[in-house]
């Protein structure tokens, strides 16, 4: 029979992981505020081409707070994630504060 590798069952550093899931969190916000940019400009460089066919401006201005408000929207639950991730880290003791902040982002 075969010993178990040195170290099995011992816990790893959370340091190096948390570094990891930093990086992959940072890139992953990173490509969604440049998505949400190339966006934001192809629908305002293609504003004067929309507003001849719209038979009603508001039509125009409706969907630009939407578009607004979804990034708004989108901000704020990263936001609550990263201070869920934060408070999980600092003080795991407080649940309830977690429980909250899950719901929120």
């Amino acid at each position: 029979m075969s010993l178990p590798p040195v170290g099995y069952g011992e816990e790893l550093d959370p340091i190096p992981l948390e570094r990891q899931r930093r990086r992959y969190a940072s890139r992953a916000i990173a490509y969604l505020v440049l998505l949400n940019g190339v966006a934001a400009l192809i629908l305002l460089g293609n504003l004067s081409r929309f507003a001849k066919h719209v038979p009603e401006p508001l039509m125009l201005v409706d969907a630009m707070l939407v578009f607004g408000a979804g990034a708004a929207i989108a901000l704020g639950s990263t936001f609550f994630a990263y201070v869920r991730r934060t408070v999980r880290l600092q003080a795991p003791e407080r649940v309830p504060l977690r429980v909250g902040l899950w719901w929120l982002s």
